[in-house]
């Protein structure tokens, strides 16, 4: 009887040692990262705007996943003092900004020099003083997709810097008149400073 017990009770602590061994290699869809890092830093952006030279300044923040996959946040203001061309707001001071959310994927991660490739995607808003009124008139619903590609080096542990191009597309710029999408997209050349937790 001992032997039996004892013969149970061996076969009951291999099976649940195989359960959960078990557990552990289950498979799933979507796994969770085994490594997260991150970053922030200011993103310089050099395009047009209205066939105008423009500079827009910003940031972003992102998550690193498997030191791979990017995951995080951006916001975009012009700081350039632009003047409309635009026959109805000729002479007009004009604002323009976007902020959303950021994807990307690293290639080559831990090389000193290696690529990105980042999709921004966001809300923008566009503001042209009229004169007449003495008020701005606003175009705040515009879709703004940002792709960009960047060569980035890795100049200390914690500090990246990159340099890309990049194309803006704006959708649905029709709230201010004499201005439609291709005013606001084209490409443009970019300069971003990374500091976070790499490693």
């Amino acid at each position: 009887m001992k032997k039996v017990i004892l013969a149970l009770l061996i076969l009951f602590v291999a099976g649940l040692s195989y359960a959960q061994e078990d557990e552990e290699k289950m498979q799933t869809l979507i796994k969770a990262p085994s490594k997260i890092r991150g970053y922030v830093g200011p993103l310089m952006n050099y395009t047009t705007i209205d066939g105008e030279f423009a500079y827009i300044s910003g940031f972003t923040a992102s998550g690193i996943f498997n030191d791979k996959v990017l995951f995080g946040f951006y916001s975009q203001t012009l700081e350039t003092s632009m003047i409309s061309n635009n026959d109805n707001y000729l002479g007009a001071d004009m604002n323009f900004q976007h902020q959303g959310i950021s994807f990307g994927y690293i290639i080559m991660p831990k090389k000193m020099l290696h690529f990105t490739a980042n999709l921004l995607a966001g809300r923008g808003s566009l503001e042209v003083y009229d004169d007449l009124t003495e008020d701005w008139v606003k175009d705040d619903l515009i879709l703004n997709l940002n792709p960009m590609v960047e060569a980035e080096i890795n100049l200390f542990r914690f500090f990246r810097v990159g340099v890309g191009v990049n194309y803006n597309f704006a959708f649905d710029v029709d709230q201010v008149a004499g201005y439609n999408d291709n005013d606001f997209s084209g490409f443009g050349g970019n300069v971003s400073l990374k500091f976070g937790w790499f490693k």
